[in-house]
């Protein structure tokens, strides 16, 4: 919580005070970026791994020293599975029971969380070819979970006398907060790479999503 309030006070302070440094504008310019970024998000830590990856399409429009841009992350799902085999009781007044009975379990978790953000770049003077910016702004994450169950009631032999399948879908949505930077190097006159990173943040529902990438740029 406290890096977070600091990373957010000096990216404010840097947009101030970069903002009064230059005197001069350049004319506006629309880009286009294509980012694979990692995605570490200790939030669905409870389902699958820690670490996946993630596809990044921005675009933006820069005025001066300054740009405005929108941002879509859409990572691959995380995914876990598990298996089960063993007595599973059964009610008395159900199919199978009542009491224990042989039995295999399939559970199957798919979660991810797809960010869309509005942001503001605010850019500090060049370091050779080298354009550092750092990034601030707001995104709506929306995380679903997806769970399957599949369940057979075996006999005494392992065959199976009864089947069953179970599967639904858990959406929760958030505002967050995102800061972060940017250090584009210019190969040509409209083409660059963009080494970047982003910090999602929101205190409830929890989110906490760190996303450092490489971006390919097209500026028109």
């Amino acid at each position: 919580m406290n890096t977070c309030k600091a990373a957010v006070i000096l990216t404010v302070t840097v947009f101030a005070t970069s903002a009064r440094a230059f005197a001069q504008s350049s004319p506006s310019q629309v880009f286009v970026d294509a980012s694979i970024a990692a995605d570490r998000n200790p939030v669905e830590a409870v389902r699958g791994p820690l670490d996946n990856q993630a596809f990044r399409a921005t675009v933006g429009k820069a005025v001066g020293h300054h740009d405005w841009r929108l941002e879509v992350d859409v990572p691959r799902w995380r995914t876990s599975e598990t298996d089960h085999t063993g007595p599973v009781y059964c009610a008395p007044d159900s199919s199978c029971g009542p009491g224990f009975v042989p039995s295999h379990l399939h559970e199957r978790f798919e979660v991810r969380t797809t960010s869309v953000a509005f942001l503001y770049a605010q850019h500090l003077p060049k370091i050779g070819k080298m354009d550092l910016a750092l990034v601030g702004g707001g995104a709506v994450e929306s995380q679903v979970m997806k769970y399957s169950q599949q369940s057979d009631i075996l006999d005494s032999a392992g065959r199976v006398l009864q089947h069953n399948v179970y599967a639904h879908d858990y959406p929760v949505g958030a505002v967050s907060a995102v800061v972060g930077a940017d250090a584009q190097v210019q190969l040509s006159r409209h083409l660059s790479i963009v080494p970047q990173v982003r910090y999602h943040y929101s205190p409830y529902p929890p989110v906490s999503i760190v996303r450092p990438g490489l971006a390919v740029r097209w500026q028109f």
